[in-house]
């Protein structure tokens, strides 16, 4: 063996068995970190989804009676009336929501002739609204009045608005002489919320409803535009 020539070779071979020591052992593959899963805040859950129309009639009694008349439609469209409410301030203006177990059927009902003729026979006058919203929230214990404040309005961002929405608390409201009764939001749009209280002081909730900080906290919660505020009876 040639030591002179092969010297340089031999101290090559030594100094990288020292580095693979040091380094306990052989070379391994250059491994790539899993990026971290990023968990989804889950949407909330939907207890059942409704139907709200809200229309002007001419006569209460004679649209209750078509109503009522009308039962065994919505018995076959697997709708249940959850509440009929009349507006505060004009008596004629009434709110009824019902709990639509085959939503499709549903929307198929409010679009019927049947149903045309019966408002028609009740006396509504001008265009129903009617919407369709999936109830995350239902409270179901008995209401201490029959006196209601139904909000609708749309946000930004439901689960941004929500946040807010529990930061300020049921004891607050409570407080406001509110006491929720149902958070909904929409099938169609579902930026589009309604939220409905029992109110059990109506001088503190007409102050509470107009008041500066509460529409900041709407501000802050992100609710585009003015929201549509009203007070109801419940019959």
């Amino acid at each position: 063996m040639n030591f002179k020539h092969n010297f340089p070779n031999l101290l090559l071979a030594t100094l990288f068995a020292i580095f693979l020591s040091a380094c306990g052992g052989e070379p391994k593959e250059a491994t790539t970190e899993p990026a971290a899963e990023t968990t989804a805040v889950p949407a909330p859950a939907t207890l059942f989804s409704a139907v709200v129309v809200k229309h002007t009639v001419a006569d209460f009694a004679k649209w209750k009676a078509a109503f009522d008349a009308n039962a065994q439609a919505r018995t076959d469209t697997e709708l249940t009336p959850l509440s009929i409410m009349r507006d505060k301030d004009n008596p004629n203006l009434v709110f009824v929501s019902m709990k639509a177990a085959n939503l499709q059927k549903a929307k198929d009902f409010t679009t019927s002739p049947g149903l045309k003729e019966a408002m028609q026979n009740g006396g509504v006058t001008g265009v129903p609204e009617i919407t369709f919203y999936n109830t995350i929230r239902f409270n179901e214990n008995p209401a201490a009045t029959p006196d209601r404040v139904i909000i609708t309005h749309r946000v930004k961002d439901f689960d941004a608005w929500l946040k807010v929405y529990d930061e300020e608390g049921t004891a607050a409201r409570a407080g406001d002489g509110f006491v929720d009764r149902a958070l909904a939001r929409g099938v169609d749009d579902p930026n589009l919320v309604l939220i409905s209280f029992v109110v059990t002081d109506m001088a503190k909730g007409k102050a509470a409803i107009a008041s500066e900080a509460k529409k900041q906290l709407m501000m802050s919660a992100g609710v585009e535009g003015p929201p549509q505020i009203n007070f109801y009876t419940a019959q």
